[in-house]
């Protein structure tokens, strides 16, 4: 099993402050493989990679938005399974709160 890291021992391993990997985590997270939440949130080894890629990115003068972007184009977020849904079931969804937005509208608007 990989030994998982946390934002601190990265930040050592690339020699930057802990306090820009929070702020980089925080705009591109969606693309660093990770296990936990909140302050146990630890970080697989593919993510330093990820965190060096954009250190390097961002000292060459690319924005976070692009360092972004070209993240997305070479990897699609990966969705949690735990309280993912399907895109038909987010369909069904948005339309059924439509539906009952339209109907209050309606009731309302009847004298």
């Amino acid at each position: 099993m990989e030994e998982l890291l946390t934002l601190k021992e990265i930040a050592q391993q690339i020699g930057v402050p802990e306090s820009n990997l929070r702020y980089y985590r925080n705009r591109i997270g969606d693309y660093l493989p990770s296990a936990g939440k909140g302050r146990r949130r630890r970080y697989y080894p593919e993510a330093a990679e990820i965190f060096r890629r954009t250190v390097e990115l961002v000292q060459e003068g690319m924005s976070l938005d692009r360092v972004y972007r070209h993240l997305a184009s070479e990897k699609p977020v990966e969705l949690e399974s735990a309280g993912a849904i399907s895109q038909q079931e987010l369909i069904d969804k948005v339309a059924e709160k439509i539906a009952l937005k339209l109907s209050e509208t309606e009731t309302a608007e009847e004298p």
